[in-house]
Protein backbone atom coordinates (compact mmCIF):
# COMPACT_ATOMS: atom_id res chain seq x y z
CA UNK A 1 0.00 0.00 0.00
CA UNK A 2 2.87 2.37 0.79
CA UNK A 3 4.39 1.62 -2.64
CA UNK A 4 1.05 2.21 -4.39
CA UNK A 5 0.56 5.54 -2.59
CA UNK A 6 4.07 6.66 -3.46
CA UNK A 7 3.50 5.65 -7.10
CA UNK A 8 0.25 7.60 -7.28
CA UNK A 9 1.82 10.67 -5.72
CA UNK A 10 4.67 10.56 -8.22
CA UNK A 11 2.24 10.39 -11.14
CA UNK A 12 0.16 13.28 -9.79
CA UNK A 13 3.27 15.41 -9.27
CA UNK A 14 4.24 14.90 -12.90
CA UNK A 15 0.73 15.49 -14.35
CA UNK A 16 -0.22 18.45 -12.18
CA UNK A 17 1.91 21.08 -14.00
CA UNK A 18 0.55 19.90 -17.35
CA UNK A 19 -3.00 20.01 -16.04
CA UNK A 20 -2.48 23.48 -14.64
CA UNK A 21 -0.87 24.63 -17.87
CA UNK A 22 -3.74 23.17 -19.89
CA UNK A 23 -6.28 24.93 -17.68
CA UNK A 24 -4.54 28.28 -18.02
CA UNK A 25 -4.25 27.80 -21.77
CA UNK A 26 -7.91 26.89 -22.05
CA UNK A 27 -8.87 29.93 -20.02
CA UNK A 28 -6.72 32.15 -22.23
CA UNK A 29 -8.26 30.67 -25.37
CA UNK A 30 -11.79 31.19 -24.08
CA UNK A 31 -11.06 34.76 -23.06
CA UNK A 32 -9.41 35.54 -26.40
CA UNK A 33 -12.30 34.04 -28.35
CA UNK A 34 -14.83 36.02 -26.35
CA UNK A 35 -12.81 39.19 -26.82
CA UNK A 36 -12.49 38.55 -30.55
CA UNK A 37 -16.23 37.96 -30.76
CA UNK A 38 -16.95 41.22 -28.97
CA UNK A 39 -14.44 43.00 -31.23
CA UNK A 40 -16.10 41.58 -34.34
CA UNK A 41 -19.54 42.65 -33.12
CA UNK A 42 -18.18 46.11 -32.37
CA UNK A 43 -16.70 46.33 -35.88
CA UNK A 44 -20.01 45.29 -37.42
CA UNK A 45 -21.94 47.94 -35.51
CA UNK A 46 -19.39 50.68 -36.20
CA UNK A 47 -19.19 49.84 -39.91
CA UNK A 48 -22.99 49.77 -40.25
CA UNK A 49 -23.41 53.06 -38.39
CA UNK A 50 -20.71 54.74 -40.50
CA UNK A 51 -22.19 53.44 -43.75
CA UNK A 52 -25.70 54.55 -42.88
CA UNK A 53 -24.47 57.90 -41.58
CA UNK A 54 -22.57 58.60 -44.79
CA UNK A 55 -25.72 57.83 -46.76
CA UNK A 56 -27.86 60.11 -44.60
CA UNK A 57 -25.36 62.98 -44.70
CA UNK A 58 -25.46 63.00 -48.50
CA UNK A 59 -29.25 63.03 -48.38
CA UNK A 60 -29.29 65.78 -45.76
CA UNK A 61 -27.20 67.93 -48.10
CA UNK A 62 -30.05 67.97 -50.61
CA UNK A 63 -32.55 68.64 -47.82
CA UNK A 64 -30.48 71.65 -46.71
CA UNK A 65 -30.10 73.01 -50.24
CA UNK A 66 -33.85 72.76 -50.78
CA UNK A 67 -34.55 74.44 -47.45
CA UNK A 68 -32.26 77.32 -48.46
CA UNK A 69 -34.12 77.50 -51.81
CA UNK A 70 -30.89 76.78 -53.69
CA UNK A 71 -32.26 73.48 -54.97
CA UNK A 72 -35.75 73.98 -56.40
CA UNK A 73 -38.30 71.49 -57.67
CA UNK A 74 -37.36 72.35 -61.23
CA UNK A 75 -33.73 71.83 -60.27
CA UNK A 76 -34.41 68.34 -58.92
CA UNK A 77 -36.26 67.45 -62.13
CA UNK A 78 -33.33 68.71 -64.21
CA UNK A 79 -30.86 66.69 -62.13
CA UNK A 80 -33.06 63.61 -62.45
CA UNK A 81 -33.06 63.96 -66.24
CA UNK A 82 -29.27 64.35 -66.23
CA UNK A 83 -28.89 61.20 -64.14
CA UNK A 84 -31.41 59.18 -66.15
CA UNK A 85 -30.16 60.09 -69.62
CA UNK A 86 -26.37 60.29 -69.13
CA UNK A 87 -24.77 59.62 -65.74
CA UNK A 88 -26.61 56.45 -64.70
CA UNK A 89 -26.24 54.72 -68.12
CA UNK A 90 -22.49 55.44 -68.04
CA UNK A 91 -22.19 53.97 -64.55
CA UNK A 92 -24.22 50.86 -65.36
CA UNK A 93 -22.47 50.19 -68.66
CA UNK A 94 -18.92 50.50 -67.31
CA UNK A 95 -19.58 48.53 -64.12
CA UNK A 96 -21.54 45.72 -65.78
CA UNK A 97 -19.08 45.32 -68.66
CA UNK A 98 -16.19 45.03 -66.21
CA UNK A 99 -18.09 42.60 -63.97
CA UNK A 100 -19.19 40.32 -66.81
CA UNK A 101 -15.67 40.20 -68.21
CA UNK A 102 -14.58 38.41 -65.03
CA UNK A 103 -17.68 36.26 -64.51
CA UNK A 104 -19.92 34.21 -66.73
CA UNK A 105 -23.45 35.50 -67.07
CA UNK A 106 -24.74 32.02 -66.18
CA UNK A 107 -23.23 32.49 -62.70
CA UNK A 108 -25.35 35.60 -62.13
CA UNK A 109 -28.81 34.15 -62.76
CA UNK A 110 -29.60 34.46 -59.05
CA UNK A 111 -29.71 38.28 -59.35
CA UNK A 112 -32.69 38.67 -61.74
CA UNK A 113 -34.44 35.74 -60.06
CA UNK A 114 -33.99 37.43 -56.69
CA UNK A 115 -35.45 40.64 -58.13
CA UNK A 116 -38.57 38.75 -59.22
CA UNK A 117 -38.88 37.12 -55.81
CA UNK A 118 -38.51 40.47 -54.07
CA UNK A 119 -41.24 42.03 -56.21
CA UNK A 120 -43.54 39.04 -55.63
CA UNK A 121 -43.00 39.12 -51.86
CA UNK A 122 -43.71 42.86 -51.77
CA UNK A 123 -46.90 42.40 -53.79
CA UNK A 124 -48.28 39.71 -51.48
CA UNK A 125 -47.49 41.64 -48.31
CA UNK A 126 -48.86 44.88 -49.78
CA UNK A 127 -52.23 43.39 -50.67
CA UNK A 128 -52.55 41.58 -47.33
CA UNK A 129 -51.61 44.58 -45.18
CA UNK A 130 -53.77 47.05 -47.10
CA UNK A 131 -56.74 44.68 -47.03
CA UNK A 132 -56.32 44.42 -43.27
CA UNK A 133 -56.32 48.20 -42.88
CA UNK A 134 -59.39 48.54 -45.11
CA UNK A 135 -61.23 46.04 -42.95
CA UNK A 136 -60.09 47.10 -39.47
CA UNK A 137 -59.27 50.82 -39.71
CA UNK A 138 -60.99 52.60 -42.58
CA UNK A 139 -61.79 52.15 -46.22
CA UNK A 140 -58.95 53.11 -48.58
CA UNK A 141 -59.69 54.95 -51.80
CA UNK A 142 -58.59 53.18 -55.01
CA UNK A 143 -55.98 55.82 -55.82
CA UNK A 144 -54.42 55.65 -52.34
CA UNK A 145 -54.56 51.85 -52.42
CA UNK A 146 -52.65 51.76 -55.70
CA UNK A 147 -50.12 54.35 -54.55
CA UNK A 148 -49.43 52.46 -51.32
CA UNK A 149 -49.04 49.20 -53.25
CA UNK A 150 -46.50 50.74 -55.61
CA UNK A 151 -44.58 52.26 -52.67
CA UNK A 152 -44.37 48.86 -50.97
CA UNK A 153 -43.55 46.72 -53.99
CA UNK A 154 -40.88 48.86 -55.65
CA UNK A 155 -37.86 49.57 -53.47
CA UNK A 156 -34.75 51.64 -54.10
CA UNK A 157 -32.78 49.01 -56.00
CA UNK A 158 -29.90 51.03 -57.36
CA UNK A 159 -28.67 54.24 -55.73
CA UNK A 160 -28.97 53.56 -51.98
CA UNK A 161 -27.66 49.95 -52.04
CA UNK A 162 -24.63 50.93 -54.11
CA UNK A 163 -23.76 53.84 -51.84
CA UNK A 164 -24.19 51.74 -48.72
CA UNK A 165 -22.11 48.82 -50.03
CA UNK A 166 -19.35 51.18 -51.14
CA UNK A 167 -19.26 52.70 -47.66
CA UNK A 168 -19.22 49.27 -46.02
CA UNK A 169 -16.25 48.23 -48.17
CA UNK A 170 -14.36 51.21 -46.76
CA UNK A 171 -15.33 50.79 -43.10
CA UNK A 172 -15.78 47.04 -42.55
CA UNK A 173 -12.56 45.02 -42.32
CA UNK A 174 -14.26 41.90 -43.67
CA UNK A 175 -14.76 43.65 -47.03
CA UNK A 176 -11.49 45.56 -47.25
CA UNK A 177 -9.92 42.85 -49.40
CA UNK A 178 -12.66 43.07 -52.04
CA UNK A 179 -11.30 44.45 -55.31
CA UNK A 180 -13.38 46.93 -57.33
CA UNK A 181 -16.12 46.96 -54.72
CA UNK A 182 -18.08 49.84 -56.27
CA UNK A 183 -17.91 48.38 -59.79
CA UNK A 184 -19.07 44.97 -58.62
CA UNK A 185 -21.93 46.36 -56.55
CA UNK A 186 -23.07 48.52 -59.47
CA UNK A 187 -22.81 45.69 -61.98
CA UNK A 188 -24.74 43.25 -59.83
CA UNK A 189 -27.39 45.84 -58.97
CA UNK A 190 -27.85 46.67 -62.65
CA UNK A 191 -29.01 43.12 -63.40
CA UNK A 192 -31.69 43.50 -60.73
CA UNK A 193 -32.49 47.00 -61.96
CA UNK A 194 -33.20 45.70 -65.47
CA UNK A 195 -35.91 43.35 -64.16
CA UNK A 196 -37.20 46.00 -61.76
CA UNK A 197 -37.48 48.60 -64.52
CA UNK A 198 -39.44 46.34 -66.88
CA UNK A 199 -41.94 45.31 -64.17
CA UNK A 200 -42.22 48.86 -62.90
CA UNK A 201 -43.20 50.48 -66.19
CA UNK A 202 -45.12 47.58 -67.76
CA UNK A 203 -47.20 46.58 -64.71
CA UNK A 204 -46.78 49.14 -61.92
CA UNK A 205 -47.37 52.24 -64.00
CA UNK A 206 -50.55 50.99 -65.77
CA UNK A 207 -51.89 49.79 -62.42
CA UNK A 208 -51.33 53.22 -60.91
CA UNK A 209 -52.92 55.00 -63.88
CA UNK A 210 -55.95 52.72 -63.95
CA UNK A 211 -56.59 53.57 -60.31
CA UNK A 212 -57.26 57.12 -61.49
CA UNK A 213 -60.34 56.04 -63.40
CA UNK A 214 -62.28 56.84 -60.25
CA UNK A 215 -61.51 60.44 -59.45
CA UNK A 216 -62.86 62.34 -56.50
CA UNK A 217 -63.71 65.78 -57.81
CA UNK A 218 -64.75 68.48 -55.40
CA UNK A 219 -66.92 71.49 -55.89
CA UNK A 220 -68.49 74.03 -53.65
CA UNK A 221 -72.17 74.35 -52.91
CA UNK A 222 -73.88 77.67 -52.76
CA UNK A 223 -73.46 77.77 -48.99
CA UNK A 224 -69.76 76.80 -49.20
CA UNK A 225 -70.19 73.11 -48.40
CA UNK A 226 -68.23 70.56 -50.44
CA UNK A 227 -69.38 67.49 -52.25
CA UNK A 228 -67.54 64.78 -54.14
CA UNK A 229 -68.31 62.92 -57.33
CA UNK A 230 -66.79 59.77 -58.74
CA UNK A 231 -66.29 59.62 -62.50
CA UNK A 232 -65.53 56.63 -64.66
CA UNK A 233 -63.08 56.87 -67.53
CA UNK A 234 -65.82 56.80 -70.17
CA UNK A 235 -68.01 59.48 -68.59
CA UNK A 236 -67.52 63.22 -68.69
CA UNK A 237 -70.52 64.15 -66.57
CA UNK A 238 -71.40 62.34 -63.39
CA UNK A 239 -74.05 63.06 -60.82
CA UNK A 240 -72.52 64.12 -57.54
CA UNK A 241 -74.34 63.66 -54.28
CA UNK A 242 -74.26 66.04 -51.36
CA UNK A 243 -74.33 64.87 -47.81
CA UNK A 244 -77.96 66.02 -47.52
CA UNK A 245 -78.98 63.96 -50.55
CA UNK A 246 -79.11 66.75 -53.15
CA UNK A 247 -77.55 65.82 -56.49
CA UNK A 248 -75.47 68.04 -58.73
CA UNK A 249 -73.59 67.59 -61.98
CA UNK A 250 -69.88 68.16 -62.24
CA UNK A 251 -68.95 68.94 -65.83
CA UNK A 252 -65.19 68.97 -65.63
CA UNK A 253 -63.44 65.70 -64.85
CA UNK A 254 -59.82 64.91 -65.51
CA UNK A 255 -59.60 61.68 -67.48
CA UNK A 256 -56.48 59.55 -67.62
CA UNK A 257 -56.17 57.24 -70.57
CA UNK A 258 -55.47 53.66 -69.78
CA UNK A 259 -51.89 52.86 -70.57
CA UNK A 260 -51.23 49.97 -72.88
CA UNK A 261 -49.12 47.32 -71.08
CA UNK A 262 -47.07 46.92 -74.27
CA UNK A 263 -46.14 50.59 -74.16
CA UNK A 264 -45.17 50.21 -70.53
CA UNK A 265 -43.02 47.19 -71.37
CA UNK A 266 -41.27 49.09 -74.15
CA UNK A 267 -40.72 52.02 -71.80
CA UNK A 268 -39.18 49.65 -69.28
CA UNK A 269 -36.79 48.22 -71.88
CA UNK A 270 -36.18 51.08 -74.31
CA UNK A 271 -34.70 53.68 -71.98
CA UNK A 272 -31.09 54.80 -71.48
CA UNK A 273 -30.28 52.71 -68.36
CA UNK A 274 -31.82 49.52 -69.78
CA UNK A 275 -30.13 50.04 -73.14
CA UNK A 276 -26.78 50.49 -71.39
CA UNK A 277 -27.33 47.23 -69.49
CA UNK A 278 -28.31 45.27 -72.61
CA UNK A 279 -25.38 46.64 -74.65
CA UNK A 280 -22.95 45.76 -71.86
CA UNK A 281 -24.30 42.19 -71.72
CA UNK A 282 -23.97 41.78 -75.49
CA UNK A 283 -20.48 43.26 -75.67
CA UNK A 284 -19.27 41.08 -72.80
CA UNK A 285 -19.91 38.03 -75.00
CA UNK A 286 -17.41 39.22 -77.61
CA UNK A 287 -13.95 37.77 -76.86
CA UNK A 288 -12.06 40.84 -78.06
CA UNK A 289 -13.85 43.37 -75.84
CA UNK A 290 -11.89 42.73 -72.60
CA UNK A 291 -8.57 43.19 -74.41
CA UNK A 292 -9.79 46.46 -75.94
CA UNK A 293 -11.66 48.10 -73.05
CA UNK A 294 -11.46 46.22 -69.75
CA UNK A 295 -7.86 45.15 -69.19
CA UNK A 296 -5.54 47.52 -67.37
CA UNK A 297 -3.36 48.08 -70.45
CA UNK A 298 -6.24 48.04 -72.95
CA UNK A 299 -5.95 50.73 -75.66
CA UNK A 300 -9.50 52.02 -75.04
CA UNK A 301 -9.50 51.65 -71.27
CA UNK A 302 -9.72 55.43 -71.02
CA UNK A 303 -13.27 55.25 -72.42
CA UNK A 304 -14.36 52.97 -69.60
CA UNK A 305 -12.58 55.12 -67.01
CA UNK A 306 -14.30 58.27 -68.29
CA UNK A 307 -17.69 56.59 -68.09
CA UNK A 308 -16.95 55.38 -64.57
CA UNK A 309 -15.93 58.89 -63.52
CA UNK A 310 -19.14 60.41 -64.90
CA UNK A 311 -21.29 57.62 -63.55
CA UNK A 312 -19.91 57.89 -60.03
CA UNK A 313 -21.19 61.47 -59.91
CA UNK A 314 -24.72 60.16 -60.29
CA UNK A 315 -24.61 58.60 -56.81
CA UNK A 316 -23.92 61.91 -55.06
CA UNK A 317 -26.29 63.91 -57.26
CA UNK A 318 -29.09 61.41 -56.79
CA UNK A 319 -28.65 61.65 -53.01
CA UNK A 320 -29.03 65.42 -53.22
CA UNK A 321 -32.15 64.96 -55.34
CA UNK A 322 -33.62 62.57 -52.76
CA UNK A 323 -32.93 65.06 -49.99
CA UNK A 324 -34.56 67.86 -51.96
CA UNK A 325 -37.63 65.77 -52.68
CA UNK A 326 -37.90 64.87 -49.00
CA UNK A 327 -37.95 68.55 -48.10
CA UNK A 328 -40.68 69.24 -50.65
CA UNK A 329 -42.60 66.30 -49.21
CA UNK A 330 -42.20 67.77 -45.75
CA UNK A 331 -43.63 71.06 -47.01
CA UNK A 332 -46.73 69.79 -48.74
CA UNK A 333 -47.07 66.06 -48.42
CA UNK A 334 -47.31 65.13 -44.77
CA UNK A 335 -49.35 68.08 -43.56
CA UNK A 336 -52.00 67.63 -46.24
CA UNK A 337 -52.48 63.93 -45.61
CA UNK A 338 -52.66 63.47 -41.86
CA UNK A 339 -55.90 61.55 -42.38
CA UNK A 340 -53.96 58.89 -44.31
CA UNK A 341 -51.47 58.35 -41.50
CA UNK A 342 -52.54 54.72 -41.04
CA UNK A 343 -51.67 53.89 -44.65
CA UNK A 344 -48.43 55.88 -44.50
CA UNK A 345 -47.29 54.05 -41.37
CA UNK A 346 -48.36 50.73 -42.86
CA UNK A 347 -46.17 51.32 -45.90
CA UNK A 348 -43.20 52.10 -43.64
CA UNK A 349 -43.86 49.03 -41.47
CA UNK A 350 -44.15 46.61 -44.39
CA UNK A 351 -41.34 48.13 -46.42
CA UNK A 352 -38.76 48.52 -43.64
CA UNK A 353 -39.63 45.69 -41.25
CA UNK A 354 -41.96 43.01 -42.57
CA UNK A 355 -40.28 42.48 -45.95
CA UNK A 356 -36.74 42.30 -44.49
CA UNK A 357 -37.80 39.83 -41.80
CA UNK A 358 -39.60 37.55 -44.27
CA UNK A 359 -36.88 37.75 -46.93
CA UNK A 360 -33.93 37.18 -44.60
CA UNK A 361 -35.74 34.36 -42.78
CA UNK A 362 -36.37 32.59 -46.07
CA UNK A 363 -32.71 33.02 -47.05
CA UNK A 364 -31.57 31.46 -43.77
CA UNK A 365 -33.90 28.50 -44.31
CA UNK A 366 -32.63 27.97 -47.86
CA UNK A 367 -29.01 28.18 -46.77
CA UNK A 368 -29.60 25.79 -43.88
CA UNK A 369 -30.87 23.14 -46.28
CA UNK A 370 -28.10 23.89 -48.79
CA UNK A 371 -30.42 25.25 -51.47
CA UNK A 372 -28.47 28.43 -52.18
CA UNK A 373 -25.88 28.62 -55.00
CA UNK A 374 -22.37 27.71 -53.87
CA UNK A 375 -20.89 30.67 -55.72
CA UNK A 376 -22.58 33.05 -53.26
CA UNK A 377 -20.31 31.92 -50.44
CA UNK A 378 -17.25 32.96 -52.46
CA UNK A 379 -18.55 36.36 -53.56
CA UNK A 380 -19.44 38.57 -50.61
CA UNK A 381 -20.40 41.55 -52.75
CA UNK A 382 -22.94 39.54 -54.71
CA UNK A 383 -24.47 38.16 -51.52
CA UNK A 384 -24.50 41.62 -49.99
CA UNK A 385 -26.30 43.04 -53.05
CA UNK A 386 -28.95 40.33 -52.77
CA UNK A 387 -29.61 40.76 -49.06
CA UNK A 388 -29.27 44.54 -48.69
CA UNK A 389 -32.25 45.02 -51.02
CA UNK A 390 -34.69 43.81 -48.37
CA UNK A 391 -34.44 46.71 -45.87
CA UNK A 392 -34.30 49.42 -48.54
CA UNK A 393 -37.02 52.14 -48.53
CA UNK A 394 -39.43 52.79 -51.37
CA UNK A 395 -38.09 53.84 -54.74
CA UNK A 396 -37.76 57.50 -55.56
CA UNK A 397 -39.49 56.72 -58.85
CA UNK A 398 -42.71 56.14 -56.90
CA UNK A 399 -43.13 59.91 -56.64
CA UNK A 400 -42.48 60.36 -60.36
CA UNK A 401 -44.93 57.59 -61.19
CA UNK A 402 -47.62 59.20 -59.04
CA UNK A 403 -46.97 62.52 -60.76
CA UNK A 404 -47.33 60.90 -64.19
CA UNK A 405 -50.51 59.14 -63.07
CA UNK A 406 -51.98 62.47 -61.97
CA UNK A 407 -52.81 61.58 -58.39
CA UNK A 408 -51.36 60.73 -54.95
CA UNK A 409 -48.04 62.50 -55.44
CA UNK A 410 -48.13 64.32 -52.03
CA UNK A 411 -49.07 61.22 -50.07
CA UNK A 412 -46.38 59.14 -51.78
CA UNK A 413 -43.87 61.85 -50.88
CA UNK A 414 -45.07 61.63 -47.28
CA UNK A 415 -44.51 57.85 -47.38
CA UNK A 416 -40.91 58.40 -48.42
CA UNK A 417 -40.44 61.05 -45.75
CA UNK A 418 -41.57 58.74 -42.95
CA UNK A 419 -39.39 55.89 -44.21
CA UNK A 420 -36.28 58.05 -44.37
CA UNK A 421 -36.99 59.29 -40.85
CA UNK A 422 -37.03 55.68 -39.59
CA UNK A 423 -34.21 54.46 -41.83
CA UNK A 424 -31.20 55.27 -39.56
CA UNK A 425 -32.28 52.82 -36.85
CA UNK A 426 -33.89 50.18 -39.08
CA UNK A 427 -31.27 50.09 -41.83
CA UNK A 428 -28.38 50.07 -39.38
CA UNK A 429 -29.86 47.14 -37.44
CA UNK A 430 -30.49 45.03 -40.52
CA UNK A 431 -27.08 45.90 -41.96
CA UNK A 432 -25.39 44.56 -38.83
CA UNK A 433 -27.38 41.33 -39.15
CA UNK A 434 -26.65 41.00 -42.88
CA UNK A 435 -22.92 41.45 -42.33
CA UNK A 436 -22.95 38.54 -39.88
CA UNK A 437 -24.30 36.33 -42.69
CA UNK A 438 -21.34 36.98 -45.00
Amino acid sequence: RRRECAWRNAILERLMPNMLEYGVLKELLSSSSSSSTSTTTHQLIVASVKGTTELLLLTFGGFYLAQQQILTEDGTKLCSKLIFHLLLPCLLFAALLESLSELNFSDLWILPVSALFHLGLGTILAFCSLALISKCVSRISPSLYAAATVAIVFNNVNQLPILLIDALCNYYSGLNDEQHCLQKATGYSSLMLMVWSVICWSIGMPYLINAGKQIHARNSHENGSEYACVADHDQENEACELENGERRTHATVVIHEQQNPLNGFLKGVVNPPSIAILVAILLSKLPSIPALFVDENAPFRVVLDAQTMMGTCSLSISSLVVGGNLYFAYQKGFHEHKSDIAVILNVAFVRLLLIPVCGLTLFLVLRTFGWTPRSLSNDHIRLLVLLIQFPMPSANNAVAMAELAGHSQPVVSAMLLVQYALMPLVLTSFTVFILTLL
